[in-house]
């Protein structure tokens, strides 16, 4: 589709987003490793759509993620909803 629709950026966004989603759905649900490997599988992808960022961006939203798995909140209090990733 991309090659058929190279000059729409709406195409082009609708690609990004994509990989932000299952990204996020993976992240969401714990499934860090698998995160990571979607990041991997659709850098080439980024990198075409000249988002590069991206990769980067959504490499440290997993890892984030999956560091905050490992913080044990002080006794009695839990993080609020603002310090939340999303």
């Amino acid at each position: 589709m991309l090659t058929r629709f190279e000059s729409s950026s709406e195409v082009r966004d609708v690609a990004v987003n994509h990989v932000g989603r299952v990204v996020a759905g993976l992240r969401q649900d714990g499934k860090f490793k698998e995160a990571l490997a979607a990041v991997d599988r659709h850098a080439e992808l980024l990198r075409k759509l000249k988002k590069p960022d991206e990769i980067e961006a959504l490499s440290v939203s997993v890892y984030d993620a999956w560091a905050e798995t490992f913080i044990k909140p002080a006794s009695g209090r839990r993080r609020s909803a603002s310090t939340k990733r999303a």
